[in-house]
């Protein structure tokens, strides 16, 4: 599966920790969104990084989540990082000089684009993402479905397309 942000593997402890405490690459790359016990929380770093949590979920329901949040914070603070149309997704990464990629769900006009598709996007979206996944953040995997996420960067490092009865 094509993976939405940069994914490692934890060593498999015999029962996972409920939280980790993470240093964030820099305070210029708020806000953070990161796990929570139960959902996703957007949040800013104290001195000492940010704290996430550690939960259950299957990587294709986090990263569609992800997507979502985003695009939903994306909009609401006009970071001008949704769209229905692949050509402004794909201009909003390169005013920033990144190197992307495209991934799409079912359905999408490609516009041209090298496209990769991928089953965790429903039909008519898509999201371009740096190459460089570790721009925008981590999913830490502990083996038994446990996982912990830190995105950073969003507001730069994500493009949303979605349907245009969608886009707000």
């Amino acid at each position: 599966m094509t993976p939405l942000l940069t994914v490692v593997s934890m060593p498999k402890p015999e029962r996972p920790p409920l939280m980790l405490e993470l240093q964030v690459p820099s305070k210029d790359c708020a806000p953070f969104l990161v796990s929570s016990t139960r959902d996703l929380l957007w949040v800013s770093a104290s001195e000492s990084g940010v704290r996430v949590g550690v939960r259950q979920c299957p990587p294709s329901d986090l990263f569609l989540s992800v997507v979502r949040a985003v695009a939903d914070k994306g909009e609401a603070e006009g970071w001008d990082n949704v769209s229905s149309s692949l050509g402004s997704a794909v201009a909003h990464l390169e005013h920033y000089g990144l190197d992307y990629e495209v991934l799409v769900g079912k359905g999408i006009n490609e516009e041209g684009f090298s496209c990769t598709g991928v089953p965790w996007l429903p039909a008519g979206w898509g999201v371009v993402v740096p190459l460089d996944r570790a721009y925008l953040g981590t999913v830490y995997e502990f083996g038994d479905g446990s996982i912990a996420l830190l995105v950073h960067n969003a507001a730069r490092g994500m493009a949303i397309v979605r349907p245009s009865a969608e886009v707000g």
